[in-house]
């Protein structure tokens, strides 16, 4: 149980046995479904579970088994061998069931010598599982008799009132637009796949929390990590943003882990900086249809990405490089920062535009000193920044070889 709050962001919807990587793949998902953007999150991941035929079946009721499964995989626990029921001795899902019962998700005094395994699940055992979860069990039972906020709070057992109030007050399990709990209505799987992707955000919000120091910014050293995989990125991807010396082809830097990040989560401090934002300029709404420098594009459309904030230590602009990956996690391009007169001259007539805009550049050597305000920019065609949907940030200095990836709207 340790391990599930701290590795949840490994997330993996289990519910059938058919992996499909985005979810325009279920032919009955549709854009308009309220369930769609859960699926997504998930799916961008590559870890969205379908069935052979191309679809998701939302509406589907799902199992206590199929979710006792998806609640094992989402919080990552190790499989423990065994049977607790004598129903489900010869089931499929036995030894994700005795995983639930000994990491205390599920209570096998809530159910006697059989589970049934197959039944519906309803609302109100979705919400113990996914509190129990969270390690909030006995917060839970401090509250028991309460009266929910719920228009049908007389039809919830004064037991597991503090479920319902706990799962409703961290956002993971919300009532009906009628005000209404319905304790004992069966769960479809589009609930139970946005219930695992509230868990995730409620999760990741605390981790945040962990993470902000006295001064006031997150410290993305202290803030969960992910494999590569873990993100849905091959490992040609990973390849392809190493740093390699042209000459020895030497590997100076590989990049080793990803952290997920967000504007909500601004200030950040990485790798010397203290990231405070960033944001994207179509070339209309920049400076550059005013500048026509071989430096700066020749008056080409280019778009501009900016990350803005404050420096802990002297760093070199150079050391900044930025990936560009479309919805399919796929490079659109790769790119350094740009440093104005590392290659140019400083009175070039382009360059004088754009540091006069952006005067926290990094200077003519590329670098900013400690303690001092800087601005990256990334340039990038305007017709491929269409194609971005995610960027990722990483040092190619002597550092964590961690990997920040933020949401590009």
């Amino acid at each position: 149980m340790k391990k599930s709050i701290v590795l949840i962001l490994a997330m993996v919807l289990t519910l059938t046995t058919v992996i499909y990587g985005a979810t325009n793949s279920f032919s009955d998902v549709r854009e308009t479904d309220w369930y769609c953007s859960a699926l997504e999150e998930v799916a961008n991941k590559k870890i969205i579970i379908g069935y052979p035929d191309n679809t998701f079946r939302p509406e589907n009721n799902i199992s206590r088994a199929e979710f006792t499964k998806t609640i094992r995989v989402a919080f990552d626990l190790e499989v423990v061998e065994g049977n607790t029921f004598v129903d489900t001795l010869s089931h499929w899902a036995k030894d994700e069931i005795t995983t639930a019962v000994e990491n205390s998700i599920i209570d096998k005094s809530d159910y006697g010598y059989t589970f049934e395994p197959d039944k519906n699940i309803t609302r109100m055992e979705m919400a113990e599982m996914v509190v129990r979860a969270l390690g909030l069990d006995t917060d839970a039972k401090a509250k028991a008799g309460e009266v929910t906020t719920f228009k049908d709070d007389d039809s919830i057992d004064s037991d597991d009132k503090g479920y319902v109030m706990l799962a409703s007050e961290k956002g993971v399990i919300n009532g009906y637009t009628d005000g209404t709990f319905k304790p004992n209505g069966n769960a479809t799987r589009a609930e139970a796949a946005q219930m695992l992707v509230n868990a995730l955000e409620y999760v990741r919000q605390e981790k945040v929390k962990d993470a902000k120091t006295e001064e006031g910014y997150v410290d993305t050293s202290k803030l969960q990590k992910e494999t590569f995989e873990d993100q849905g990125l091959t490992e040609e991807i990973r390849d392809t943003l190493a740093a390699i010396n042209r000459s020895t082809k030497e590997i100076m830097y590989q990049p080793d882990e990803i952290i997920e990040v967000d504007k909500s989560m601004l200030p950040i401090k990485y790798e010397g900086l203290i990231i405070e934002d960033y944001y994207h300029l179509g070339y209309d709404d920049s400076i550059l249809p005013n500048v026509y420098s071989l430096y700066w594009g020749l008056g080409g459309r280019y778009d501009m990405f900016i990350i803005e904030g404050k420096t802990t230590e002297k760093i070199k602009g150079i050391n900044y490089s930025a990936a560009f990956l479309d919805e399919n996690n796929e490079i659109v391009e790769e790119m350094r920062n740009v440093i104005p007169c590392e290659n140019f001259s400083a009175s070039d007539e382009g360059t004088q535009i754009v540091v006069n805009a952006y005067p926290n550049m990094p200077n003519t050597e590329g670098i900013v000193e400690a303690n001092k305000d800087f601005t990256f920019i990334f340039l990038k065609m305007e017709k491929n920044f269409s194609q971005a949907k995610t960027v990722t940030l990483r040092y190619k200095g002597n550092g964590t070889g961690d990997v920040l990836i933020f949401p590009m709207e």
